[in-house]
């Protein structure tokens, strides 16, 4: 059992991101007629930066002490779609 507040949602939540992943890979490599290799590791790049984004989102709403900061955040995700 994990340790976290573990929700199946989470685990349904990475299968498709996994799902998303594969296919923006291979859509990339026919996209730009180059190696599944290199594009997977440009479409990991571009993540980085979202992570980056997704991070400094969260600091910014926990500096302003809001008490919904993951329903926030959440909602902040669904605004990048």
């Amino acid at each position: 059992m994990p340790f976290c507040g573990f929700n199946p949602k989470m685990v349904q939540g990475l299968g498709i991101f996994a799902h998303g992943l594969f296919e923006a890979v291979l859509e990339r490599s026919q996209a730009e007629n180059t190696d599944i290799k290199v594009a997977f590791e440009k479409e990991v790049s571009e993540l980085s930066l979202f992570l980056e984004a997704l991070e400094n989102r969260y600091q910014d709403l926990r500096k302003d002490g809001s008490p919904k900061v993951m329903s926030e955040l959440v909602e902040w995700i669904g605004e990048k779609q």
